[in-house]
């Protein structure tokens, strides 16, 4: 599976890249997308996510204490407006060190403009660790 800016999808998820976008199409039942090489943020987070449609989807997250994705550390990613989503995540002084996206709950496919990682110092002190623009 190839490797689209760090993303790196699961065998029911198939990558490709096109007009400025990444495209994930669902091939079977459980298509995910994760990444794991970005600047290591702590505190309170924020992840935003631009896409063609609006889906339920789940973010999980892993830390330095908690390496593996679980249940335990997911969540609905909230729609904003169409097509565009964001999650807050407290670490407190635990550090990110992943992030998986389940974009899709059955065969399908959308398509990702944007995704940012936002790093709150203190309310309205955001700073971007890491956009991912496809």
């Amino acid at each position: 599976q190839p490797s689209m800016l760090g993303w790196t999808g699961s065998k029911d998820t198939k990558l490709t890249r096109i007009d400025d976008a990444l495209k994930l199409e669902s091939t079977g039942k459980d298509p995910w997308i994760a990444v794991k090489d970005f600047p290591r943020a702590s505190g309170q987070v924020s992840v935003l996510i631009e896409m063609d449609v609006g889906l339920p989807a789940n973010l999980f997250w892993a830390t330095r204490q908690h390496r593996g994705f679980q249940a335990e550390r997911s969540n609905p990613l909230i729609e904003k407006s169409p097509g565009n989503y964001r999650l807050d995540i407290d670490l407190g002084a635990d550090r990110l060190e992943g992030l998986r996206i389940d974009p899709l709950r059955k065969p399908g496919q959308i398509t990702i403009q944007s995704i940012r990682l936002v790093d709150w110092k203190s309310p309205g002190a955001g700073k971007t660790q890491r956009l991912w623009d496809f």
